[in-house]
């Protein structure tokens, strides 16, 4: 049997919470308003959660296929772990969320520089 994995879409999921309660392995969680897979080992991969999830942001595939959404997604440049640069390979992780460059556009903001565009300027990003 192929391991599947989910992927909640942050943009389509509007924190209803029913999803948490129709996955009983405990794999997600409401953190900030939107559901969050917590830990990929807890996800059975059966898609309980998936019936469940009114706006459709609920979407598994094999990672291992190369055709599935979540496959396609786990090698975006989006996808990054947390302390993913110490190389210790964590099973979870989250998408960037995407800003618009664009000024024109009613839902542009200022923000602030990610560290390639510091990089990409010459400047020294912040020490941690």
């Amino acid at each position: 049997m192929k391991r599947t994995i989910i992927r909640i879409d942050e943009e389509k999921c509007n924190g209803c919470g029913e999803c948490i309660i129709a996955c009983h392995e405990g794999a997600l969680q409401i953190i900030d308003g939107k559901a969050r897979l917590i830990s990929e080992i807890y996800c059975d991969g059966l898609g309980d959660c998936l019936g469940e999830c009114p706006t459709g942001a609920i979407t598994f595939g094999d990672i291992a296929d190369e055709t599935t959404e979540v496959y396609k997604v786990k090698q975006s440049d989006r996808n990054y772990s947390l302390l993913g640069y110490l190389n210790i390979r964590p099973r979870t992780t989250y998408l960037s969320k995407l800003r618009n460059p664009n000024a024109k556009m009613p839902d542009y903001y200022k923000m602030p520089l990610t560290r390639a565009e510091y990089k990409a300027k010459g400047k020294a990003p912040a020490a941690h």
